[in-house]
Formats: structure tokens, sequence, C-alpha cells
């Protein structure tokens, strides 16, 4: 890479190349989703540097970075629905332990 913009770019398509992987993992925790949005905030302060040559390879980097944010955008709507899916799950497991505690509580002033 002959500029720091286009290398440094690089770089980042990478890593998000690496994590648009680790989002399609049905284990993703919601750590990963935070140091996603950490790489595309740091994306982001790349692109509007000014200062960078903007040549070739600079711009072919861009449009990869476009389009690891287009799957990206497209992976969302499974990410929200496997979310949502997970909250209904942990809300109905405290359900469970709430009304265990409060039996277990109830029997315990009965004895």
């Amino acid at each position: 890479m002959s500029t720091s913009g286009a290398h440094t770019l690089q770089l980042a398509n990478q890593r998000l190349q690496a994590r648009l992987l680790a989002v399609r993992n049905p284990t993703l925790v919601p750590t990963g989703l935070t140091d996603l949005l950490d790489e595309l905030l740091q994306v982001a302060s790349t692109l509007h540097d000014h200062t960078l040559p903007r040549d070739s390879e600079f711009s072919n980097e861009v449009s990869s970075f476009r389009a690891n944010l287009q799957q990206l955008a497209a992976l969302l709507p499974s990410l929200r629905t496997r979310f949502l899916l997970e909250k209904a799950r942990l809300e109905a497991a405290r359900m469970k332990i709430t009304r265990a505690a409060a039996w277990a509580e109830g029997s315990r002033e009965t004895l």
C-alpha cells in the first residue's frame, strides 16, 4: 500500500470481515457488537481525514468497506431477531426464578 489511508482502510476491512464472520456466529455476545461499532467509528474517522491522499488504492478500500457495510446491513434484521428471542428467553427465566422465590418464601412461612 502506498498511502497510509489506504493501508488503514485495508486493515480495517480485514478486521471488519472477521467481525462479520463473528456476527454470523449464533453465540455472539453483545460485546461483539460493541467491538464492531468501535471499528466502524475508527473507519469513519479515517474516511473524514481530508489530509489523506485519495488515490485508486484508497478508492478500492472504500469500495470494499462499502461492501462490508452492505453485508452488515443485511445481517442486522437477523441479529435483532436473535437478540429479541434471547431477551424473551431471559425474561421468562427471570419470571420463573421470581415465582420460585415467592413459592420458597411462602413455604418457609408455613413451616
